[in-house]
């Protein structure tokens, strides 16, 4: 699984997207990683792009663990983009789980509705590729 990042600092908000393979590892580094960035904020919105995942490893367990380390603070507004079944259940499972943090988590499988809730135009993404922030494999 590779994790890029990058901060929006205009709309406070980070952009990811995961490619390849998700598992807990990868997951819990990412988070690291984007509590340790200097331009971090945890009160920042995210938009997290799973479209491109191609097989999930992860348990339930696991979705717990990695919710109880989101580094993204009480208000923040989050949307999950997604493509397959398997990855909703799980995104809304991970849902569930961050509402004990006061999160504003949403699962979607339309990138419009998704930019439409978090209030920022889908146009004017600039997703991280090349010069993401932050990039974990």
């Amino acid at each position: 699984m590779t994790v890029s990042s990058g901060f929006d600092r205009v709309r406070k908000l980070v952009i990811s997207r995961a490619t390849g393979i998700v598992n807990v590892r990868t997951f819990l580094a990412h988070q690291r990683a984007l509590a340790s960035h200097p331009d971090f904020d945890p009160s920042y919105s995210q938009l997290y792009d799973f479209r491109g995942v191609e097989k999930i490893e992860l348990a339930g367990a696991d979705v717990d663990r990695i919710a109880s380390s989101t580094p993204f603070g009480a208000g923040a507004r989050r949307a999950f983009l997604v493509a397959s079944d398997v990855a909703y259940g799980l995104a809304r499972m991970y849902e569930a789980l961050t509402e004990r943090f006061e999160q504003e988590l949403r699962v979607f499988r339309d990138l419009a509705e998704a930019c439409l809730w978090l209030g920022i135009d889908a146009a004017a993404l600039d997703w991280p590729g090349e010069n993401a922030d932050i990039v974990v494999e």
